[in-house]
């Protein structure tokens, strides 16, 4: 700077020149990196399936047995007392429709201590109705089978084991769990008892 005045003068060398540009040019890399990673975290947020249980692991040699409720009644007095031999116990998901037309059944599966858990109120497809439908069909199903057993509903599972994330987050918002299948026997197609035995036990 010279003379008394208040004018200055800055020298700009290629080496200030280089510095600054490569000051500019990292503080640009860290900014990309930054938003990009941002939106990898919201993509992958938003991209996360909610999924139901389909098993749980365990070093024990034990298998959930589960049945769904949904047509007629007239084999449960058969299987209570294959069970009963066997001192097995298993989860029945009840159709509140079908709990309101077998409450003497219902109520046979409760004694015998079994579980009994919702399987909706109608049977409906839970990816087709409204979050507000989904809750009715819960709470419904719900009220049905505590009338019965006394015993509200902690589990749920979906009717043709057609879900999505919402179907699954609206079940976990009513405050149970959804519960799927990793095993299906396929015996509501009649294929025959060797048939059914070595698709289980394959697995």
């Amino acid at each position: 700077m010279k003379g008394s005045g208040n004018m200055g003068y800055f020298v700009v060398t290629k080496k200030k020149l280089m510095f600054s540009s490569f000051v500019i040019l990292f503080g640009i890399i860290i900014a990309v990196c930054i938003a990009y990673g941002a939106s990898k975290v919201v993509g992958t947020m938003q991209d996360k399936k909610d999924i139901p249980i389909y098993s749980v692991d365990t070093q024990e040699k034990k298998v959930a047995i589960t049945f769904n409720c949904a047509w007629d009644d007239k084999d449960i007095d058969a299987l209570l007392q294959i069970l009963e031999g066997y001192n097995a116990k298993c989860t029945f998901f009840v159709v509140g429709q079908w709990c309101e037309t077998y409450p003497e059944s219902v109520r046979k599966l409760a004694e015998a201590g079994h579980e009994v858990m919702s399987h909706s109120d109608t049977h409906a497809d839970m990816t087709q109705i409204s979050n507000e439908q989904i809750q009715a069909e819960i709470q419904n199903s719900c009220d049905k089978i505590q009338a019965v057993t006394g015993a509200r509903p902690t589990l749920f599972r979906v009717p043709s084991g057609s879900y999505n994330s919402e179907v699954v987050r609206a079940v976990r918002d009513a405050g149970l769990e959804c519960i799927q299948w990793n095993i299906d026997s396929v015996d509501w197609k009649k294929p025959g008892a060797e048939t059914i035995v070595e698709r289980v036990m394959g697995k």
